[in-house]
């Protein structure tokens, strides 16, 4: 019932695939495969539960031996798991200084919505998720977990929102002692 913002029932779901090189000439050869899917359910008065799951899996071909660098996936941080620096919770480097990304990665948000005044709204939530190098070194039983609360401010007469989040890593190997900070505009789900 809101296609941008402020959703209170329905769902969405998409999947996408992404092709570089091989017959397009390109110089990387890749292919990268992402599925997602938001609920959102109207439990009482003005209260919604939201909850969002995505997975994605890039593998190269050819004569590419990788993905090439920016095209990983990368998770932890403002749009995938709150309360963690950004791309936290992405394969590292060798010295454990630069986050080189995955080749699969999955996270999940659940939020509880509710208004408070006008077009602001306050929210509380988990989040859980990781990157990997390989699939076969997911194991879901290891994901990051987080939770918080946050503030959304839907801007009148556009497509704006403010999104201000605080989060609390509870994996001690990634976590921000103190919790995070993050600020943005635009959706999460």
């Amino acid at each position: 019932d809101g296609v941008f913002f402020d959703t209170t029932k329905g769902h969405r779901y998409s999947a996408s695939m992404e092709y570089a090189g091989g017959v397009l000439f390109g110089t990387e050869n890749y292919t990268k495969y992402i599925v997602e899917a938001s609920w959102f359910y109207n439990i009482l008065w003005k209260f919604v539960i939201a909850f969002h799951s995505a997975a994605g899996y890039g593998s190269p071909f050819g004569s590419s031996g990788e993905i090439f660098f920016p095209e990983r996936f990368f998770v932890g941080g403002t749009d995938t798991v709150r309360g963690y620096d950004e791309r936290r919770l992405s394969p590292y480097d060798s010295n454990k200084d630069v986050a080189m990304g995955g080749y699969f990665m999955h996270y999940d948000n659940l939020e509880l919505r509710f208004p408070i005044v006008g077009p602001l709204l306050a929210v509380l939530f988990a989040d859980a998720g990781k990157a990997w190098d390989k699939p076969e070194y997911a194991k879901f039983g290891d994901l990051s977990t987080s939770a918080g609360i946050g503030l959304r401010f839907t801007i009148p007469q556009t497509i704006m929102m403010i999104r201000l989040d605080y989060g609390y890593g509870f994996d001690e190997k990634y976590m921000v002692k103190d919790g995070k900070l993050h600020f943005t505009i635009g959706n999460l789900f």
